[in-house]
C-alpha cells in the first residue's frame, strides 16, 4: 500500500471509458445500458466500450467460469429491485470479497459506481465495507451520479 490514491489521476486514466459510458448512456438511458454491459461482460471484455480492458460488471449472473478482473462496474438503475441500487451494491460487496485474494490471480482494484437514483442510506451501508477493501486490499472507488445527462463524480465517503 505504498501508492496514495488519487481519484482526479485515476478518472483521468479511465476518462475514455467513462465517456465511452456517458455516450451510451445518452444514447440508450439507464436501464438499457445497464442490460447492454450486463450481458456483454460474459468473458470479461465490454466490445461496445472497449475491448482491450478486463472488467467485471455488475449486476451480472455469473455462468460457469468466474474470473476476477481489476477493474468492475457496478451499475445501478433506480434504488430498489433488480437491478436497483440496493442490490447492485449488495451484489458489488460480495464480489468484492470474492475478489480480494490477488495471490490467486487478478483481484479488483478499481470500482466504478454509477447510479441514477441518490440513496445516501445505500451508500452509508456500504461506507465501513468500502473502508475496509480500501485499506486492506487497496480497492479505489469512483462514485458516478447520472443526472439524465452526465455523469457527475461524488464523493464516495462522507
Amino acid at each position: 500500500m505504498g501508492e496514495i490514491f488519487d481519484p482526479k489521476a485515476a478518472s483521468a486514466t479511465l476518462s475514455p471509458l467513462i465517456s465511452a459510458i456517458e455516450k451510451l448512456l445518452n444514447e440508450k438511458g439507464m436501464e438499457a445500458t445497464q442490460h447492454q454491459l450486463s450481458c456483454e461482460s460474459k468473458d470479461g471484455c465490454l466490445p461496445s466500450l472497449d475491448s482491450t480492458t478486463l472488467v467485471n460488471v455488475i449486476p451480472n449472473s455469473p455462468t460457469g467460469k468466474f474470473m476476477c478482473c481489476n477493474l468492475a462496474i457496478a451499475i445501478a438503475h433506480g434504488s430498489r429491485g433488480i437491478g436497483g441500487l440496493s442490490q447492485v451494491m449488495q451484489q458489488l460487496r460480495r464480489h468484492l470479497i470474492c475478489c480480494a485474494n490477488a495471490k490467486n490471480g487478478m483481484s479488483t482494484k478499481t470500482v466504478l459506481i454509477i447510479y441514477d437514483k441518490e440513496d445516501k442510506r445505500v451508500f452509508w451501508e456500504s461506507r465501513r465495507d468500502f473502508q475496509a477493501h480500501m485499506l486492506r486490499n487497496g480497492v479505489n472507488f469512483i462514485r458516478l451520479h447520472w443526472n439524465g445527462k452526465k455523469l457527475i463524480q461524488k464523493a464516495i465517503m462522507k
